[in-house]
């Protein structure tokens, strides 16, 4: 995995686009360049307007290029996890030499297990290897490619991770309209998790809810990087900004600084308003009612239904540039959830809004270039609403 080798990510979410470049070291992501611009032409996670999206791209990649002296011509695109399917299967084939499991046995087998029935426009954005057996001895299962041990049949079984083609299409135009090809999509919990699995200690098994401006992700991920459950609401941050703006007639920079700096709170034991008499238990008021009707009730109920079912209490990590919202880890905490938000220790991105490109990083680092698109898709795909 640490080959050195710089990877350029591109995240398009729906308040702005991020570049970030950077490698992997000694087991830690090394950040030489985050750039970011504000982009009106994504809503709710989808894509609304192509040129906008594509000319902000274009103007972010020249000045990456300038900052970090580098020509950029692919990259590894973040991928919001709308309809994100995730398929159980394996695959099987005959080695090719008497010299033992060679890789390119491993990716034949991969290959095969890739066959599988996609309902609707699904398509594969991804598998992952999660075990291997050979000569169907199914009591010896390696975690890890047998590369060089003989056998004269491999068995890999994978997770096939498959997505909407025109929510996909929708964000490969823009990208290949700026002129960028693409080596890697990456759906954005399965980037927080491959970032989570370079922390010591990291559990295995936890809950990832990630509040971006317009949308929030929840999801559950299993030894370390199988995403069993996923749901994705739209909600964000820029919801509750919105709120205040209507409900207390502040403008908007001061609803952004009034959300990050007071949050939840309660009200002081003194008397204390804010703009136009606003006071904080008005305030949280507000934000509770807008999260319970959109996104806590139903997160609260995916919890307690898994966490039943595999008889373990796992901890939430809360990421997203909407989960620094003051107060909210306290809030969880208060339902009996423990809510938390993860260590960020990397020199030029020591924010939870970066996670995703963080772990970006550390999925191109392990999977290298995967494949190569640059040919433009065929425009004028049916909006998903």
């Amino acid at each position: 995995m640490e080959d050195n080798e710089k990877h350029v990510i591109i995240e398009i979410a729906s308040k702005e686009i991020r570049i970030m470049v950077g490698f992997v070291l000694e087991g830690k992501v090394h950040v030489i360049s985050l750039m970011k611009e504000k982009c009106s032409g994504v809503h709710n996670g989808m894509i609304n307007d192509e040129d906008e999206v594509s000319n902000t791209l274009i103007n972010l990649i020249e000045k990456t290029e300038t900052f970090c002296k580098m020509k950029i011509d692919s990259c590894s695109l973040i991928i919001p996890p709308l309809a994100l399917t995730s398929i159980n299967n394996s695959g099987k084939t005959c080695t090719i030499s008497n010299n033992g499991v060679s890789s390119i046995d491993i990716q034949n087998a991969i290959k095969i297990a890739e066959n599988v029935n996609l309902s609707g426009d699904l398509t594969i954005i991804d598998t992952i290897p999660l075990s291997y057996i050979l000569d169907e001895k199914v009591d010896e299962v390696y975690k890890l490619p047998p590369l060089n041990r003989p056998a004269k049949q491999v068995m890999v079984q994978v997770l096939v991770y498959a997505m909407s083609n025109k929510i996909l299409q929708e964000f490969k135009n823009v990208v290949f309209k700026a002129n960028i090809k693409i080596n890697n999509l990456i759906s954005a919990p399965l980037a927080i998790a491959n970032y989570f699995s370079l922390i010591d200690n990291f559990p295995h098994d936890y809950f990832i809810l990630n509040i971006g401006s317009e949308l929030t992700n929840f999801a559950f991920i299993k030894d370390n990087i199988k995403i069993i459950d996923n749901s994705c609401y739209r909600f964000g941050s820029n919801y509750i900004n919105d709120i205040f703006t209507k409900k207390f007639s502040l403008n908007d920079n001061l609803a952004e600084k009034y959300k990050l700096i007071y949050g939840l709170d309660e009200n002081p034991s003194f008397p204390f308003k804010l703009e136009n008499g606003v006071t904080l238990s008005m305030m949280k008021k507000e934000i509770i009612e807008a999260m319970e009707n959109s996104i806590l009730s139903k997160i609260f109920k995916e919890i307690e239904t898994i966490s039943k079912s595999e008889n373990n209490m796992m901890y939430l990590y809360l990421v997203g540039g909407g989960a620094k919202l003051k107060g909210l880890c306290s809030y969880f905490k208060d339902h009996n959830i423990d809510a938390l938000y993860p260590e960020i220790n990397v020199i030029g991105a020591h924010d939870i809004s970066y996670v995703t490109l963080l772990g970006g990083i550390v999925y191109s680092s392990k999977k290298g270039v995967k494949k190569t698109e640059e040919k433009k898709p065929n425009i004028g795909l049916a909006r998903v609403k």
